[in-house]
């Protein structure tokens, strides 16, 4: 502990590390040597210049919103700095009174900045285009709040120092979600998230990265081990590149996050004492409505396809888990004019045409509302899935017959209100759409086919 003791006092360093976006491709690092923000070049670690000078004291957490907005916090002066990302110019500050030893720093695509406060044992939440107070979080998990970092689905990490612990949180209803890190981390400081939902967590007793899936908790081994003289920041680019900042060498290391590869380093005799780092992710965000369902839409997976323009051909395809409120996001290095398109298990498919992407920034707003009743997952609405659910008819979770698809409505149980949304939606197909021949569904089959099936119904239920 006397470790960690000697960092907080005499260093007030970098613990923590939040990734997010903006539209300029450099690397952002906070210099206790010199209390300024030094820029870098993201791909070829080119010096571009030096921010923050006569603001800063101890600059610790720093992020990037969406927006262009570089958030920086001071530990000495329990304020957070706003800065143009692209000039460096000085756009004001907030949290003063709020914030007793800020650390590290997150901000996500809502503008809600996220500051761990070491001195208060919470994460204090504020407006980062107003700075009004919005409340705090976390309070009393950790001992000593160093890093945190948000993932793609709404998840709020908050590495604790002292405790050997990160802890998970939902970000929009502040519940505690468990932990990890527990037995593998002695001293863990700086956290971030990459693109492929893994947690990454320096280790500063042991002088690794320490990897985790978000989804479970799951260790999944570590990165950059014994390369920094003692490192404390770390960040996760759109790239898959893990950074990490090695404050007593005076370098920023970097990493291939998916292989572990050594890549080289940036800020050599430029960078005094590196602390955190913030570095430009790229991707998608946006909400999904699943109609005409009642069940917990954060376990219906949703697989989002980016797609070239016009065709079906599918260049990258996630699978992402909605938040509560039914809002994604994920990582994504494409650039150019694509179609997405989001599909659900029991939903037809919806496209998004002529998206933008920049690779540099998050593209927002990419909203879908998916029509229910595609029970067997073909992307139309027919008397296939009428078929299906009669098939499970009256079943509940525990029943043999059971399907969760065919529970159309998601409330347990395979009965007539989700016949009912099969039938509001005959014949609706997903995107794109593909016409049916005619001769396979001639309009006075489809009533005889209809008919039919409120007959079965009648039967099912009496």
């Amino acid at each position: 502990m006397a470790t960690i003791a000697w960092r907080a006092a005499a260093l007030a360093a970098c613990l923590g590390v939040a990734v997010s976006a903006v539209t300029a491709a450099d690397i952002y690092v906070t210099d206790l040597g010199d209390s300024t923000v030094k820029v870098f070049d993201q791909f070829t670690g080119a010096y571009g210049g030096t921010w923050g000078a006569g603001f800063l004291t101890t600059p610790t957490g720093i992020a990037l919103d969406n927006l262009g907005n570089l958030f920086v916090a001071d530990y000495s002066k329990g304020t957070v700095f706003r800065f143009n990302a692209f000039n460096g110019n000085y756009e004001g500050s907030f949290g003063t009174g709020f914030l007793n030893g800020p650390y590290g720093l997150a901000v996500d695509l809502n503008e809600v900045v996220y500051v761990a406060n070491s001195g208060g044992d919470d994460v204090v939440r504020f407006n980062g285009l107003t700075g009004d107070y919005m409340g705090a979080i976390a309070t009393g998990f950790a001992q000593f709040p160093a890093g945190v970092a948000l993932d793609q689905t709404g998840g709020l990490y908050l590495s604790d120092a002292f405790g050997g612990l990160v802890f998970r949180f939902n970000s929009e209803n502040e519940l505690y979600l468990g932990y990890l890190a527990g037995g593998f981390a002695l001293e863990p400081i700086g956290v971030s998230v990459d693109p492929n939902g893994v947690v990454d967590v320096y280790d500063a007793a042991n002088n690794q990265i320490l990897k985790f899936k978000s989804t479970n908790g799951l260790y999944k081994g570590t990165l950059g081990s014994g390369f920094a003289v003692s490192g404390f920041g770390v960040a996760s680019d759109q790239n898959a590149v893990e950074y990490l900042a090695d404050i007593d060498g005076g370098v920023v290391d970097l990493f291939d996050n998916e292989t572990g590869r050594y890549m080289g380093q940036y800020g050599k005799g430029t960078v005094i004492r590196p602390a955190f780092i913030a570095a430009p992710a790229a991707g998608l965000a946006g909400a999904v409505i699943l109609q005409s369902y009642l069940g917990d839409v954060t376990q219906v997976p949703v697989t989002i396809e980016i797609r070239n323009p016009g065709t079906t051909t599918v260049v990258q395809s996630v699978t992402v888990h909605l938040s509560p409120s039914g809002t994604f996001q994920f990582s994504s290095a494409l650039a150019g004019t694509y179609d997405v398109a989001a599909k659900a298990s029991h939903w037809l498919r919806q496209r998004i045409s002529n998206v933008v992407l920049t690779g540099t920034t998050y593209v927002t707003g990419l909203d879908f509302s998916l029509i229910n009743g595609d029970v067997n997952g073909d992307n139309t609405i027919n008397l296939a899935d009428l078929i299906a659910i009669s098939a499970a008819w009256r079943s509940t979770p525990t029943s043999a017959n059971w399907n969760p698809n065919a529970d159309v409505n998601g409330d347990g149980v395979v009965n007539l209100a989700d016949w009912i949304i099969v039938a509001q939606n005959w014949r609706k197909s997903g995107d794109p759409w593909r016409p049916r021949a005619e001769a396979v569904w001639p309009g006075d089959r489809v009533t005889r086919c209809m008919t039919c099936s409120f007959e079965l119904t009648n039967q099912l239920t009496n």
